[in-house]
C-alpha cells in the first residue's frame, strides 16, 4: 500500500515538469482506483476457485511488475522528455495495471482471514488488516515526499523495492495447504441492505482522501 499510494506525492511535480494538466495526472490515479473496485469481485471468485495463496501471489507479483513499469515510464519521461501525450498514456496504462492487480490483495487477504479465524476473532484480524492499509496510505506519500527533496526519481527507486519485498514475504509466509471450502451457490448482492451504509461511507471517505491528497500537491506548487 505504501508503494501504490506514494504516487500522490509525486503526481503534481511530475505533471508540472512534463507539462501535463492536473486532471490528466489525477485521471491516472482515478483509473487505478476504478479498476481496483471493479475487479475486486472477480479476484474474490478466483480466490474461491484457485485458492488464497495463488491469488495473493498473482496479485502481488502483478503489482510488482506493474509498479516497476510505472516507475520506468515516469523516470524515462523525466530524462528523455518524450511528447507529453506518450508520457500520459504510459502513466495511465501502468497505473491502471497497478490498481487492477492490487485489487486482489485486500480481497484475498480478507478471505484468508475468514478461513483461519473464528467468528470471535475475525473483527480484530480484519481491523489489523485495515490498520495496515491505513498506515500505508499515510506512510507511502510521506516517504515519497521526503525522498523527493533529493530528486523525483529517488522515491521511485526506493518504493519499487516495497512490492517486491511484499511478494517475497507472502511466498514464504502464506499457508501452502489450504482448508477445503464449502461451496456456496448464492452470491451476496451489491445492493444487499447490509452493505449499503458501509459501502457509502467508504466511498465518501476514500473519495475525500484521494481528492485532498491529489489537490494539495498542486496547491503547494502554486503557492
Amino acid at each position: 500500500t505504501m508503494a501504490v499510494v506514494s504516487l500522490v506525492s509525486l503526481a503534481a511535480p511530475t505533471a508540472r515538469l512534463r507539462a501535463l494538466q492536473p486532471w490528466r495526472a489525477c485521471f491516472a490515479v482515478t483509473l487505478g482506483g476504478i479498476l481496483w473496485m471493479l475487479l475486486a469481485r472477480l479476484w474474490g471468485a478466483m480466490a474461491d476457485r484457485h485458492g488464497r495463496r495463488r491469488t495473493l501471489l498473482l496479485g502481488a507479483g502483478g503489482v510488482t511488475l506493474a509498479y516497476w513499469s510505472m516507475c520506468a515510464v515516469i523516470i524515462l519521461s523525466l530524462q528523455m522528455l518524450p511528447p507529453p501525450l506518450w508520457a500520459y498514456l504510459g502513466l495511465v496504462f501502468t497505473r491502471g495495471a497497478v490498481g487492477a492487480f492490487y485489487s486482489a490483495i485486500p480481497t484475498a487477504a480478507q478471505a484468508l482471514i475468514a478461513d483461519h479465524y473464528g467468528p470471535g476473532e475475525r473483527a480484530g484480524s480484519l481491523a489489523a488488516l485495515g490498520a495496515a492499509g491505513a498506515f500505508g496510505m499515510v506512510a507511502g506519500p510521506a516517504l515519497a515526499g521526503l525522498l523527493a527533496q533529493s530528486s523525483l526519481s529517488l522515491p521511485l527507486y526506493v518504493t519499487a523495492l516495497l512490492p517486491a519485498a511484499g511478494f517475497v514475504a507472502l511466498w514464504f509466509s502464506l499457508p501452502r495447504h489450504e482448508r477445503p471450502r464449502r461451496r456456496v451457490e448464492a452470491s451476496l448482492s451489491l445492493v444487499d441492505p447490509r452493505l449499503r451504509r458501509p459501502m457509502a461511507v467508504c466511498l465518501i471517505v476514500v473519495t475525500a482522501i484521494g481528492a485532498g491528497q491529489m489537490t494539495v500537491g498542486f496547491f503547494a506548487l502554486d503557492r
